[in-house]
């Protein structure tokens, strides 16, 4: 019996998520543009409430980061709920904390231009990895438009180890060094050198 045409997506669409649980940076960004028209659509509904548009989607970014590193396949809730549900708690939370400080600017919490590395003098930065910023915003401002997206997404494959993606997931989705450490059993000190690696890895030729 031939598969349904969406049967065939919902398998090509679960494909995509085990990959990216497992570090596949290619397979990410192909669900976060696959998933675009739906973060900018809960968004919308935050934009008029609080909050500069350009942080809110970030803050949503890290939701959907969060949605494809949690989610469970034997749940009852379709991934595309769970994405709705966990883009939506991270804004509320992003509000939550930005009226506690008097309404500051949503980019005191994590923001995707932190140095990868705290203690290099160089400007890279995790949106040189990966700019979920890319998909909403000015594609000609970031590094990966400069290589080519896909270039770069390949090179980040190839080079990294299975432990330097696991990294980079978990820092994307907003744990700071201790709580990476403690996630994937290892020293901070492990941690800032696993982030180093990568920048370098990504910035090589």
């Amino acid at each position: 019996m031939l598969m349904s045409v969406d049967s065939i997506q919902r398998e090509e669409e679960a494909r995509m998520i085990v990959a990216a649980k497992n570090g596949d940076l290619m397979a990410f960004n192909q669900l976060l543009k696959q998933f675009n028209p739906l973060i900018k659509g809960v968004v919308s509904s935050y934009y008029l409430k609080m909050g500069d548009r350009d942080d809110l989607m970030q803050e949503a970014s890290i939701g959907f980061f969060k949605a494809v590193r949690d989610y469970d396949f034997e749940a009852e809730a379709s991934f595309r709920t769970f994405v709705r549900l966990c883009i939506d708690r991270q804004l509320i939370t992003a509000i939550k904390s930005a009226t506690r400080k008097k309404h500051e600017m949503l980019t005191n919490s994590l923001s995707l231009d932190m140095p990868l590395a705290t203690e290099a003098s160089e400007d890279w930065t995790l949106l040189d990895i990966i700019s979920a910023q890319k998909a909403y915003g000015s594609p000609e401002e970031t590094l990966m438009e400069q290589e080519g997206e896909s270039r770069l997404l390949k090179k980040l494959n190839e080079r990294l180890t299975a432990f330097e993606k696991k990294v980079v997931v978990e820092y994307i989705s907003g744990k700071s060094y201790q709580e990476i450490a403690k996630a994937l059993s290892k020293t901070e000190k492990s941690i800032d050198n696993a982030l180093q690696r990568i920048r370098k890895k990504a910035s090589l030729p």
